[in-house]
């Protein structure tokens, strides 16, 4: 892993995307976004993230198909962080049946969020604090 994380954030929703990218920044996070599952597939297989977050339903595909990419491409290494708003239990354990590590509900706590990634792929002590001095 290197100094600063990255994580992989294919989101579809700008609003979501801003606010979450803002989040993971802020906690030392280098982001890079797909707004496809396609795209996210794409960087997928171009280089490995340290932490994959998707979204269940995107545009021309599923976040589960992704998250079993990144899953497959890592042998279960990656780290992933699956966002739905479809909070039905079923969809749920779906997701984590894919390899989901974490699925939150939309719309979910900013403090929810960042604790699952914190959890999954915790940001070296000396990037936190240049983070935090910035």
């Amino acid at each position: 892993m290197s100094a600063r994380p990255t994580v992989l954030l294919a989101e579809s929703d700008p609003a979501v995307y801003r606010t979450v990218s803002a989040l993971l920044r802020r906690q030392g996070y280098a982001v890079e976004h797909a707004r496809t599952a396609a795209e996210a597939e794409g960087r997928l297989r171009e280089a490995l993230p340290d932490l994959l977050v998707a979204e269940f339903l995107m545009p021309g595909g599923c976040g589960v198909r992704v998250a079993e990419l990144a899953k497959a491409l890592s042998d279960d290494r990656v780290p992933v962080v699956m966002l739905s708003a479809l909070a039905a239990g079923a969809h749920l354990d779906f997701a984590r049946a894919a390899g989901a590590d974490e699925v939150l509900a939309k719309p979910f706590q900013a403090s929810d969020l960042l604790a699952a990634v914190g959890r999954l792929c915790p940001v070296p002590r000396a990037v936190v604090q240049f983070a935090e001095a910035v």
